[in-house]
């Protein structure tokens, strides 16, 4: 066996987890999904006053005629929220000992508002007279801000692996996704008048401002989940019981060993990666549809907003149509049905006319979010518990090894774009969608006929080889 996440000590199995047992039977579990569904609503509340998706980039695109800088926001979030996984692991095994893994999400995460707080002053000292200042500042502090959130992401899906039994996660997840949508849409209105009302550049400052304000203001939300007490190991402890000293125990393997003994020991985690590489290199035109509807279509900055409304509307839709469908059928069909539908928004963006006809095109962004985010977010924890191995270190892993796709897409994509223009972007990722379905349904059927919904809950140090 090879070590790829914590000390012994760590482990922790929750025995009241069963087959038969009611999936309502974990200590304060409804009161638990609720808190983390309104952490999801009010979190999405102040997140979409910065989208990533349609509000920066439309604020970079008033800066610069470069469009790489403006397409760049989603590349910067998944790589951010990537790199400090496996510290963040490990972070997690220590905070999981004493019971305080919210408190570890809660401290990271207040720690990535200050880089925002001091761009919002920056953009109302200097207005638009220093347009390179604001690009730098404003990217720096956006990839600080994710990355203090990713630091936190191995303790938040550990935790949800400890509150929320196995049966519940497809519907938790599509409400909490659903709460977020929610969340989006509402914020998307208040950003759309706050755009529509003031002047550049103080209509982003508003906009910014009520964002930072509600996205610390939710870490209160989050600090009411209960966390169960630390469940020590039941084995014995002491010399007589001390492993015996060999290759195999006598250190923790570094970050890279973790992912190469998930790799070779996981043919389906093989298959999800590939799948959802070829998910990210399609992301290529999504980063550009905002950008490519300013340049072309002369949108405003109200559209901009109506795009981000639009996106999250869709995005309501598809998380709670993807997970009725995972927990009717068991099986995560929304690996196959959101790269189609995100090939065919690409499809439907190449013939966009007018800024009514790019609607459908982030109607189709916001439905294949939602199936990306349902991936993300359950897959992973799903492999690990299969293995019987580490959550954190799975989701780690995971988010790590899809890091070079991340960058590549928004760099590939502008150079595309300079070269042959938006229309070829969309062809490009046209084909990484159809790639992408046909390698999720491979996941798909695996998943379907050897997955075990209902193990009980471990993190287990080991991985099998």
């Amino acid at each position: 066996m090879r070590s790829v996440s914590g000390p012994p000590e760590a482990t922790i199995r929750l025995v009241t987890q069963n087959g038969d047992d009611d999936p309502w039977s974990l200590p304060n579990a409804r009161r638990n999904i609720a808190v983390l569904v309104l952490d999801g609503f009010f979190f999405a509340l102040g997140y979409n006053f910065l989208s990533p998706i349609s509000i920066l980039p439309v604020f970079i695109a008033r800066l610069t005629p470069v469009d790489l800088f403006a397409g760049s926001f989603t590349a910067i979030d998944q790589i951010a929220i990537a790199i400090p996984q496996f510290i963040g692991a490990k972070w997690a095994d220590r905070f999981a000992q004493k019971g305080r893994r919210k408190w570890l999400k809660a401290y990271t995460n207040l720690s990535g508002r200050i880089p925002i707080a001091i761009t919002i002053v920056t953009i109302a000292v200097l207005g638009d007279s220093h347009p390179s200042i604001l690009v730098a500042t404003l990217m720096v502090a956006f990839f600080l801000f994710r990355l203090a959130e990713g630091a936190g992401v191995p303790a938040y899906f550990d935790l949800i692996g400890m509150v929320i039994h196995p049966r519940l996660r497809p519907r938790y997840f599509s409400w909490q996704q659903a709460a977020t949508a929610v969340g989006g849409i509402v914020s998307a209105f208040g950003a759309r008048w706050v755009l529509g009302a003031l002047q550049f550049p103080w209509n982003f400052v508003a906009s910014f401002s009520v964002g930072l304000t509600l996205v610390v203001a939710v870490t209160g939300v989050f600090l009411q989940v209960r966390e169960p007490p630390p469940v020590s190991d039941p084995r014995p402890t002491g010399p007589a019981s001390a492993p015996p000293a060999g290759p195999e125990t006598s250190h923790r393997p570094a970050w890279h060993q973790s992912v190469v003994a998930i790799w070779r020991s996981d043919g389906g985690f093989r298959r999800l990666v590939l799948t959802r590489a070829l998910i990210g290199i399609a992301g290529m035109a999504p980063a550009y549809y905002a950008v490519s509807a300013v340049r072309r279509l002369a949108a405003s900055d109200m559209d901009a907003a109506t795009f981000g409304l639009i996106a999250l509307g869709s995005q309501l839709v598809g998380t709670l149509m993807w997970g009725e469908i995972v927990a009717r059928s068991r099986r995560p069909w929304f690996l196959v049905g959101g790269t189609i539908i995100g090939a065919l928004g690409a499809l439907a963006a190449t013939s966009a006319t007018s800024i009514t006809s790019v609607y459908p095109v982030f109607v189709a962004m916001g439905v294949g979010t939602s199936a990306q985010i349902m991936c993300d977010m359950s897959l992973p924890m799903q492999l690990a518990e299969r293995a019987e191995a580490s959550r954190g270190m799975y989701v780690a892993s995971y988010n790590t090894v899809i890091i070079p796709f991340s960058i590549a897409a928004p760099v590939v994509g502008g150079a595309i774009s300079a070269i042959s223009g938006f229309d070829a972007v969309n062809g490009v990722a046209i084909v990484a969608y159809c790639l992408a379905a046909a390698s999720g349904a491979t996941v798909v059927g695996m998943l379907g006929s050897r997955s075990r919904p209902n193990v009980p809950e471990t993190v287990d140090p080991k991985v099998p080889k």
